[in-house]
């Protein structure tokens, strides 16, 4: 006889644009169909390419209470979802969402997330949201650094469970050749010289990916070294254009404002600097390394499970602090030596991308699974 399948609500924020989304999407997409049968449940109304994506590629039901008039509906329309579905697993993919473990009473097998620091999700909630948000019985978390920030602030670590992101490497980036000869394209496009090194940032324009470091260490090396250039890639780049303006640097940089894909203009960069204050598992530190880029960040976030603490450029390539010397002085390291930064890419491609596979991760979440159940 075959069993019945095991079904799970994915409870989301939005259903937009965003890393959180696109994990959403790439969990999906590796879950066993014949096993689970999932549904995604989405507080808000906003859609953008990760809705898209999902209906086309997955046989998935989405429903929206955004379009629900007030909140108190919006509760009672999750509810009766709740009586009408009757999941055995309701998993949170945003620290927002956790919040609706409280709406039945701790009766669900309640499985809630925390992606990005507590320092940035937490101001933009209520205190009553917020004390809500952090309690569910299970955690999944992306880095072990935000295990320590929910252990921080209370929670137990026999609740947590960290299970990195999933990362498929970009088709287009499985050869040197491939790779090569999508960095001259670029580079021919955009006026790049073949000895210019060229350093990358990228991502959407907000205060936590601090694009005011990323310049005024680009500022400071580029003194010393006049082969430096520079792309902002995204949004990001926009809030900081006039910066770059006033202090003389408009030559040095290339501002792509908001593209579909990122990832598509990375390979062009020889060094890719993270230069973010928040981060969970920065999905464009992974595509960087794809890209072949040497990579150079601030210690944030998932970066140390990425990079790896054994990885032998360890030093070289992580910052302590956020001192604009100390990363200038970094910066200026790698852009002497295309040695040292032929070496860091190759290690981290084939030593780092091979532990964010969907058949490393997706066991992780099967073994969670079992426990939630198997404990209630």
């Amino acid at each position: 006889m075959q069993k019945d399948k095991i079904k799970i609500v994915c409870l989301i924020g939005q259903l937009g644009n965003g890393g959180s989304e696109k994990q959403l999407y790439l969990f999906l997409k590796y879950l066993d169909m014949d096993k689970f049968e999932p549904t995604i449940i989405v507080s808000s109304k906003v859609k953008g390419v990760w809705e898209e994506r999902i209906r086309n590629d997955i046989a998935c039901k989405i429903i929206f209470l955004g379009s629900t008039p007030t909140p108190v509906l919006k509760i009672i329309k999750y509810k009766y979802l709740l009586l009408k579905i009757r999941p055995d697993l309701v998993f949170s993919w945003s620290f927002y969402t956790n919040a609706f473990h409280a709406l039945d009473f701790g009766k669900s097998n309640f499985i809630g997330s925390l992606r990005t620091q507590i320092s940035s999700a937490g101001p933009e909630l209520s205190s009553f949201h917020l004390k809500h948000s952090m309690s569910p019985d299970y955690f999944v978390v992306n880095s072990h650094m935000l295990g320590k920030d929910l252990a921080d602030n209370g929670i137990p670590q026999s609740k947590v469970n960290v299970i990195h992101n999933i990362f498929e490497p970009s088709a287009s980036h499985d050869s040197i050749s491939a790779l090569s000869q999508r960095r001259s394209d670029i580079r021919k496009q955009h006026g790049i010289l073949d000895d210019d090194i060229l350093v990358a940032g990228a991502g959407r324009n907000s205060v936590d990916k601090d694009f005011h470091l990323f310049v005024k260490v680009f500022a400071e090396a580029s003194a010393s070294n006049s082969k430096l250039k520079a792309i902002l890639i995204g949004a990001g780049g926009l809030g900081v254009k006039d910066e770059i303006t006033g202090r003389g640097l408009g030559g040095k940089f290339i501002i792509t404002g908001e593209i579909p894909y990122a990832k598509d203009m990375l390979p062009c960069a020889d060094i890719f600097f993270l230069s973010s204050m928040y981060e969970g598992m920065p999905n464009v530190l992974l595509e960087a390394i794809d890209a072949g880029c040497a990579v150079l960040s601030m210690d944030v976030g998932g970066v140390r499970d990425i990079i790896g603490e054994d990885n032998p450029c360890f030093n070289q390539i992580v910052a302590r602090s956020r001192d604009v010397q100390e990363a200038s002085r970094m910066l200026l390291s790698l852009a002497g030596n295309r040695e040292l930064m032929m070496k860091i890419s190759d290690y981290n491609r084939e030593f780092r991308l091979i532990n964010f596979t969907h058949t490393r991760i997706m066991p992780e979440y099967y073994r969670l699974f079992k426990s939630v159940l198997s404990s209630n």
